[in-house]
């Protein structure tokens, strides 16, 4: 099926946009489009920052501004917006009383890729608000089906905003060299980091990174897949080879090219050591989600976690509107993890598959699924129907 989901041809772009909502609600934050009336509080907020800004941000090395002057700016901002030529937000307190800095969402590049840029109050920083910003406006971005390529731009010195960027999962392109002048005036590189329609290559988590596996995973991956406790409830028997796991990291990453599945390990942070896996299987609107841990990793919560990432990620795209995930029905420490990632149980499924760790005899499982919030209930899904299950490799 290719990327998901399918691009239109970058020359639609700037015809089909779509309209980027006017306030976003996050977790902590309030972005809203900018209104002249805000002038006296985007005023406060920068000009407490001016040292702050002018290390990176050239606009701010022809600050202060007087109030007028602020105000036809955002008067400006707000022009634009809902003509649809770039869409700058304010990040705002939830009770818009206080301006905690800017971002926005810019045609700066070529056709098809939309640049998103911030700025952070001093105050607020180091507490995860620019990745928080920037992972909504991501997922914003990609409602419009003419956006292909996601880009953030910053100076390589400036480590505290590429950092926003690696944490989502962005994959640095390219650095360009002398690519433009800092505040001051001096040469400076740049660095290009993207997000293409498509699954992540890497999600970097508090504990742990998922990413993809590589051939020098494969003693690791082959340890965990071949304990019978890990593997009890798994649809394949134990007594995989290092060939075999060799064979399955190609065709995995086959698979992935095509857009079929993807497939992270879930490495430790600090390791990098491959200690289980997630997979992702696209059926239609609608897709498939399998896991597994080490069992020296049991108990930690970090089953869930990569769950939760893997699913938040896949309901964000315009195409998913479902996923699905079956567990045998004495698998509870599975069904507890996706109650815990957002999965309601659906129904029980009658000898649905063979564990072959546990006998040759067909099976009951219990199928889970999580809706996406923009989908409403009743809107049946193409995706969605139960039958074989998928040999799952190691």
């Amino acid at each position: 099926m290719g990327r998901i989901p399918a691009h239109l041809p970058s020359e639609l772009n700037a015809l089909e946009l779509t309209s980027f909502p006017e306030r976003i609600a996050t977790d902590r934050l309030l972005l809203r489009c900018w209104r002249p009336e805000d002038a006296p509080l985007l005023k406060a907020t920068v000009d407490a920052n001016l040292e702050h800004l002018r290390a990176w941000m050239p606009w701010a090395m022809e600050e202060p501004s007087p109030l007028e002057v602020v105000t036809a700016k955002l008067t400006r901002f707000a022009e634009n917006f809902h003509a649809g030529t770039e869409w700058i937000y304010a990040i705002f307190t939830p009770d818009e009383q206080r301006v905690l800095g800017g971002t926005g969402l810019h045609l700066r590049q070529a056709p098809g890729v939309i640049e998103i840029g911030y700025w952070i109050d001093q105050e607020h920083t180091r507490r995860g608000l620019a990745t928080e910003v920037t992972r909504t406006l991501t997922a914003i971005a990609f409602t419009d089906p003419g956006t292909e390529v996601v880009e953030v731009r910053c100076n390589p010195l400036n480590t505290a905003s590429a950092r926003v960027p690696e944490r989502l999962g962005f994959t640095l392109r390219e650095v360009l060299r002398n690519d433009g002048l800092t505040p001051q005036g001096e040469p400076r590189d740049t660095m290009v980091w993207e997000m293409r329609r498509g699954p992540p290559e890497r999600f970097e988590l508090a504990e742990l990174r998922l990413r993809r596996p590589r051939p020098s995973d494969a003693e690791a991956i082959l340890e965990y897949a071949n304990d019978p406790e890990v593997a009890r409830y798994a649809d394949w028997p134990v007594g995989a080879t290092l060939d075999r796991i060799f064979h399955t990291i190609d065709a995995r990453a086959e698979r992935w090219e095509r857009g079929e599945e993807f497939y992270w390990v879930i490495a430790e942070r600090e390791s990098d050591r491959a200690i289980g896996g997630i997979s992702c299987r696209m059926e239609g609107d609608a897709a498939e989600i399998g896991f597994l841990v080490h069992r020296q990793q049991w108990g930690r919560g970090l089953a869930t976690a990569a769950c939760v990432a893997v699913a938040d990620w896949a309901l964000s795209l315009p195409a998913t509107h479902r996923l699905w995930a079956t567990c045998d029905v004495d698998n509870h420490a599975s069904a507890r993890v996706l109650e815990k990632a957002g999965f309601t149980l659906d129904e029980r499924l009658v000898r649905y598959a063979v564990r072959p760790n546990i006998s040759d005899e067909l099976r009951d499982a219990l199928r889970y699924s999580r809706r996406s919030p923009d989908v409403p209930s009743d809107i049946p899904l193409m995706g969605l129907a139960p039958g074989a299950p998928d040999d799952p490799d190691q």
